[in-house]
């Protein structure tokens, strides 16, 4: 499994019924670490994302010279273990990518090389083909996961709300994951404002995640500053605080 994934349950979900059907999982986060892959039985590489190639770097030739290495990493490996490579499809594109020719080139390599392509829904095969133009040489949809039973949950609402600082009386909204631009903070905050002006003003909103862009958490801050009906919590929330947010909340909302 490559990149593991700690902060995000997706993965532990994904793998935990694995010892049920006779495979063991090994993460790795840095492919080098692939060289210390000694099982002799079968093996299957399973690639989520390809951002580790793409971090910190200073231009688009560097990221192109680092996916030839990955891929001259893969072909190592495969010829060593036989192993049968996997890619889950989380994505057409980064998020916020700096490099969007560089990742429809990996992309297309991806599917032209990888044995198959894990698709989290019906139809992204569809849409995978008409954005890279290729066809993946097996593929299979198995649905994303829901979180219930991967988190706490024995707070009471009454009690959540409490600790969030709302009145029974209030509505409270909830924006919840990592707060990151492309995911619409801004729009959500001017639908939410002007349904207050609107004659909502038991409204409530909740911003809680991640901060994954300084930039963008100083905007967002000094955007809501003044705004009292708004909570701005940008940071990691601790698992087993999770549900204080969802009980807290009447609704959550995905702008």
């Amino acid at each position: 499994c490559w990149p593991a994934a700690r902060m995000n349950a997706f993965q532990s979900l994904l793998y935990r019924k694995a010892p049920e059907t006779g495979h063991a999982v090994h993460r790795i986060s840095n492919l080098d670490d692939l060289d210390d892959v000694l099982w002799p039985g079968e093996v299957v590489f399973h690639a989520h994302w390809f951002g580790p190639l793409s971090f910190k770097l200073e231009s688009e030739a560097d990221y192109r010279v680092n996916v030839e290495e990955a891929f001259d990493k893969f072909g190592s490996f495969r010829d060593r273990t036989g192993a049968k490579f996997l890619w889950t499809a989380h994505n057409l594109l980064p998020h916020g990518t700096s490099y969007p020719e560089t990742d429809i080139v990996l992309r297309q390599k991806v599917i032209s090389e990888f044995d198959g392509v894990h698709f989290l829904g019906d139809g992204h095969e569809d849409l995978l083909e008409q954005a890279f133009r290729r066809t993946p040489k097996k593929s299979f949809v198995a649905r994303h996961p829901h979180y219930r039973g991967a988190y706490a949950d024995q707070t009471e609402r009454f009690d959540a709300r409490e600790r969030l600082g709302f009145d029974p009386a209030v509505t409270p909204i909830l924006f919840f994951g990592s707060i990151q631009a492309y995911k619409g903070i801004g729009r959500l905050i001017s639908a939410f404002q002007e349904a207050r002006q609107r004659g909502r003003p038991d409204l409530r909103l909740v911003i809680a995640g991640f901060p994954s862009d300084e930039d963008y958490i100083a905007a967002i801050a000094g955007r809501i500053e003044d705004d009292e009906a708004i909570l701005f919590v940008p940071s990691k929330i601790p698992d087993d605080q999770v549900q204080i947010y969802f009980r807290g909340a009447d609704v959550p909302v995905r702008p």
